[in-house]
């Protein structure tokens, strides 16, 4: 005669699954596979929104800066490298706005061959230097995320490429834009920045001028 012990008597007994076993077993690892993918794309989400509140912060900080310093300041974005710093000067800076009818991205690029031309008058070009502390320095974005286009003042449309300036004015006046990040699986955030008082407004929907 077998005999059999409690816990083999239990496992002998248990052997094989029931239908509705089978069933809480399959809802259970589609739970669990639906809850690592939704992980992931808040991991995503999590640093576009973490880029640009970093990046908000950076303009808000410049802002302040340049009217307790006096000085102009421009915060300068590659859009290619996907990078972006400060600049600082304290000499007369003038502005070229472009016409409307003109590609801001062809201005980007005939821009230096214009500096180089002899024929044309143009004022002093000012002369700037980095601005380097612990609050502020060179960042660049994360693999996943890029400019997408950046709208700004003087460029009266949406530039792609290229490096950008905002321009920071001593009196308390920061250039009208909006910049346009994206992730790589397509989520865009934009910061639209408030002209007379620096504060930058973050939504997750692409924006220009007109919106």
């Amino acid at each position: 005669m077998t005999h059999y012990s409690p816990f083999f008597c239990y496992m002998k007994q248990s052997a094989g699954f029931t239908l509705i076993e089978m069933l809480i077993t399959v809802a259970i690892i589609a739970l669990i596979a639906t809850t690592v993918v939704v992980s992931t794309e808040a991991i995503f989400d999590t640093e576009i929104r973490d880029e640009s509140s970093k990046l908000a912060s950076t303009i808000q900080y410049l802002y302040g800066r340049a009217v307790l310093d006096g000085s102009t300041i421009r915060l300068s974005i590659n859009i290619d490298e996907k990078k972006y710093w400060a600049d600082g000067s304290t000499d007369p800076i003038f502005i070229e706005f472009q016409d409307e009818d003109d590609d801001a991205n062809d201005d980007v690029e005939e821009l230096d061959d214009e500096l180089d031309d002899p024929d044309i008058i143009k004022p002093i070009v000012p002369s700037f230097s980095k601005i380097t502390s612990d609050i502020i320095k060179s960042h660049t974005l994360p693999d996943s995320l890029h400019v997408r286009d950046i709208w700004v003042e003087h460029m009266r449309s949406a530039v792609e490429k290229g490096i950008v300036h905002i321009y920071f004015s001593p009196s308390g006046y920061v250039e009208n834009s909006v910049i346009n990040l994206e992730e790589d699986s397509g989520v865009v955030y934009s910061l639209k920045v408030m002209p007379l008082t620096g504060f930058v407004d973050i939504m997750d929907e692409y924006r220009g001028f007109d919106e």
